[in-house]
């Protein structure tokens, strides 16, 4: 999948990889746990009737976008797939048709930073999939667009970006998500040509509008006073139910009441409190390529606060970036000093396959979230080429201390007990 060429990984604090870290709680900031019958969810803020124009502060709770806040969607594709015949005894064609063939992804989005540039506040986001199930049929491995893109809100306007951010003309080159505070027939379009083009929205195709306000019922948990937006462009209808204080979670889409379209339903998700007004928002760095550069700025947590600290006390991811044919680094956000040492600047290797052996090797966290497994796959580092691997290395996030395991790399998790 074209997703390895930029791979990010989330450790849950309970030892399960690919899943966000629901960081606990600190003595200033509690948050309300909420759990489905087999899903434990985090919410931080009830849903709420929309009847103002929000302030910055209180649009964020309507659509939180703090940071480490992840959703997590099981998205299902399903498209006609022959045609299809079946004949008789005799022969004879007695039926002819296509059949449906589907597919399911897991879809994650995660918020991975925030940045003021007046007049915008700037949410980035990282969004990834894995296929789980599909009919034999089936040969997409990819449902749809992936990796970062960006919420700016300006005002009560909120626009989305996805190939890169672009500040000088946000109202211009920007999709436009929503207007808040959402009113049932409220319309606009999403499109920044046709916001120019038909002000007085006499085209249909292209047009968003909320046609229901009510209650919605997902996996994840059943949500009172949402929106529905609908929209029609081409053949296709586009359906989306967004509920405040939680987000997005519910997606549909059809082509003209044909066989040929998605859902897409929020799972589980993960959300922490807002940050305190008075708190001045970082912008994180961009991961750097390999080499002499010098590391990202630490992250604005205490100095007296120890790594496994730090974990426990936000979402804590960890990624890499592939940059050239060079061998790529694994990196942390919150960032980790201990990850700053040589041997993981370039512990996964560029050989072909690699994103496939990235998803064996997965980092993997110990329950009390104090001992991390680490496994690198080939490459080439100081040493010389790496036949073999970088090895399989455990970090102690307590006392910032590492351990060579094994020499070659090993698929390796914790027990549950």
């Amino acid at each position: 999948m074209k997703k390895f060429l930029t791979v990010i990984i989330v450790i849950a604090f309970v030892g399960i990889s690919s899943i966000v870290l629901a960081g606990c709680a600190n003595g200033q900031q509690e948050m309300e746990t909420r759990v489905t019958p087999t899903i434990p969810i985090t919410i931080t803020k009830p849903v709420t009737q929309l009847t103002s124009v929000p302030a910055l502060s209180d649009l964020r709770s309507i659509f939180p976008l703090q940071l480490g806040n992840t959703w997590v969607y099981s998205s299902t594709h399903y498209q006609d797939y022959g045609p299809l015949e079946m004949r008789g005894p005799d022969g004879k064609v007695v039926m002819k048709c296509c059949k449906t063939i589907t597919a399911t992804y897991i879809i994650t989005e995660t918020v991975v930073d925030l940045q003021t540039s007046p007049p915008y506040f700037v949410a980035q986001l990282y969004r990834e999939e894995s296929l789980v199930s599909a009919s034999d049929e089936w040969s997409q491995e990819q449902s749809g667009w992936l990796g970062m893109y960006w919420y700016i809100i300006s005002g009560t306007h909120v626009y989305q970006q996805r190939t890169e951010l672009d500040l000088s003309a946000v109202d211009e080159n920007s999709n436009l998500e929503y207007i808040f505070p959402l009113e049932l027939n409220q319309r606009w379009y999403p499109n920044p040509g046709q916001r120019k083009q038909f002000p007085d929205y006499e085209v249909v195709s292209g047009l968003r509008k909320v046609s229901k306000v009510g209650k919605v019922k997902v996996p994840a948990g059943g949500f009172e006073q949402c929106f529905q937006l609908k929209e029609m462009i081409g053949g296709s209808t586009f359906e989306t139910w967004f509920c405040p204080g939680v987000g997005i979670v519910d997606t549909r889409s059809d082509h003209s009441g044909t066989p040929f379209g998605f859902r897409s339903v929020l799972i589980n998700y993960t959300l922490h409190p807002p940050l305190d007004p008075d708190q001045k928002l970082r912008i994180l760095a961009t991961p750097s390529p390999i080499g002499d550069s010098p590391p990202s700025p630490p992250p604005t947590f205490p100095t007296a606060q120890s790594a496994r600290d730090r974990v426990k006390a936000s979402a804590f991811v960890l990624y890499t970036t592939r940059e050239g044919e060079a061998p790529f680094p694994l990196l942390a956000w919150p960032e980790l000093p201990i990850l700053n040492r040589p041997v993981f600047r370039d512990i996964y290797g560029n050989q072909p396959g690699i994103g496939y052996h990235l998803d064996n090797f997965t980092p993997a966290l110990n329950a009390t979230g104090s001992l991390l497994l680490i496994s690198g796959i080939g490459g080439t580092g100081p040493d010389g080429p790496r036949e073999v691997g970088a090895g399989t290395w455990l970090a102690n996030l307590h006392t910032d201390q590492v351990y060579k395991l094994w020499d070659r790399p090993v698929a390796a998790t914790w027990s549950p007990d």
